[in-house]
């Protein structure tokens, strides 16, 4: 009599596991969709934009406390090419736009954070191929520069280095925070909810790579152009990887390049 219940009840259990609908089998969240994504990146872009603002309405009452007689125009163009205002505003805004793009991620329930933004750990033979693939970029793209005639360090640079007042904060900012900030939001937060639509890997690496070299407005033409293409080479890093720390890296490290550049060109 047992046995004959036993088996009864395992037939009812596997016949009601078969009526429930294949669709109302959970499945594991993917990452945010495109207009979500597009959202949360207009937030995050409006927070570091916030931070700016307060930073540039400190620097000016400052700059009006020292100099009482200064103009607004005087003034525009203190903050157009201060270098201690870039230092200090890409320090100051680098938590914000990683903790948001963190939070943002996390509220995604399903996929882990770590995951989501692409904290994985890459071997050290594709980490040495990729900063191998940089190197050629940066050769062929500084032998380019120097045929047409154009500075291998562009005057921006120059400008934004002699007004830093503090350059280790500069080299700071441009090293450490910048890699981290833009990185952790073009290659890892947008970049995967980008890619899980139809744009795919290759739309979304040009789509990031494009945003992240027009914000870079302090540049000519040719400049967002050579960042444009930099910015390819740090997406297919991401997509072959899966590792928004190998952009990191190698990002930090033209930057470092740049930097010893322009120390170079200032000490001959």
């Amino acid at each position: 009599f047992m046995d004959d219940l036993v088996n009864e009840s395992d037939v009812s259990v596997v016949n009601v596991a078969a009526d429930v609908p294949e669709a109302a089998v959970s499945k594991p969240k993917g990452p945010w969709g495109f207009w979500a994504t597009v959202g949360f990146s207009a937030a995050i872009v409006a927070a570091y934009l916030v931070v700016c603002v307060v930073i540039a309405v400190i620097f000016i009452v400052a700059v009006k406390v020292t100099d009482p007689q200064a103009s607004i125009e005087q003034i525009g163009e203190t903050l157009e090419q201060s270098g201690l205002l870039m230092a200090i505003a890409g320090v100051l805004t680098t938590p914000p736009v990683f903790g948001l793009c963190v939070l943002f991620a996390w509220c995604r329930k399903g996929p882990r954070v770590a995951d989501y933004l692409g904290f994985r750990l890459v071997p050290v033979r594709q980490v040495l191929i990729w900063l191998g693939i940089l190197a050629v970029y940066l050769i062929c793209s500084d032998t380019l520069t120097v045929l047409i005639g154009r500075p291998v360090v562009p005057e921006t640079m120059v400008t934004t280095y002699q007004t830093s007042v503090f350059p280790p904060l500069l080299f700071f900012a441009i090293i450490i925070c910048a890699p981290l900030a833009e990185e952790i939001f073009y290659r890892g937060f947008m970049f995967e909810g980008l890619q899980a639509t139809r744009l795919g890997p290759v739309g979304a690496t040009i789509i990031t790579s494009l945003l992240w070299a027009v914000v870079h407005t302090q540049y000519d033409w040719y400049g967002i152009t050579s960042i444009f293409f930099g910015g390819l080479i740090l997406g297919a890093a991401r997509v072959k990887t899966r590792s928004v720390l190998l952009p990191m890296l190698m990002h930090a490290v033209q930057n470092l390049i740049a930097s010893g550049e322009l120390l170079i060109s200032q000490a001959f």
